[in-house]
């Protein structure tokens, strides 16, 4: 970490004691979707499909899972649905000086980094448990690794159960200059059953 994250770091543990870290994230989480969600309403043609196939339950988590074509598509599905979701993000987008906390407030965590990487994994388990929304993108083409992934989320989601898995996938990112259509196609809830 930077010293700027450091100092970062121990105001957000202080804060902590005090119970206002919490508070100050769901704020910082709240305004800053908001200025994302009136950027692309504003600059882009954006649409999603498939609303209405969310779980609006909320004894349920929810991982939701798709192949990302852009860098920042994580931005663009924070503002699918009102509730928050807590996106995993590129290890090394994560561990960009200052950035990190920013991420960090937001609700956002890394990417695992070597097979025995399990923090991650464990993050996204304990947050099912709690009925949060997980998402999770998958940024390879490699055909073996994205198995692999897939096959993790899977185990996270028994582990976490009850939790359903939500394909979708966010098209029109490939490039972030408008004018440009960005369509988010939500698929069918994929219940993970024992």
């Amino acid at each position: 970490l930077s010293p700027i994250d450091k100092f970062l770091d121990k105001i957000r543990e202080r804060g902590k004691k005090y119970g206002i870290t919490q508070l100050f994230d769901s704020i910082f989480y709240k305004t800053t979707k908001s200025l994302c969600e009136l950027l692309i309403n504003n600059l882009y043609d954006f649409k999603v499909h498939g609303k209405e196939n969310i779980p609006t339950d909320n004894q349920t988590g929810i991982i939701f899972l798709g192949l990302s074509n852009g860098k920042f598509d994580f931005v663009v599905g924070s503002c699918i649905i009102p509730d928050q979701i807590h996106f995993m993000i590129d290890a090394k987008t994560y561990k960009t000086p200052i950035v990190s906390t920013i991420l960090r407030s937001l609700g956002f965590f890394r990417q695992t980094e070597a097979p025995d990487d399990f923090g991650p994994l464990l993050e996204i388990k304990q947050k099912l448990k709690s009925k949060k929304k997980v998402g999770v993108l998958i940024q390879t083409k490699n055909p073996e690794r994205i198995r692999k992934t897939i096959a993790a989320i899977i185990k996270m989601a028994i582990e976490g159960k009850p939790t359903v898995i939500l394909p979708f996938h966010i098209g029109g990112t490939d490039t972030p200059f408008p004018p440009v259509q960005i369509n988010v196609e939500i698929g069918k809830p994929i219940p993970i059953k024992r």
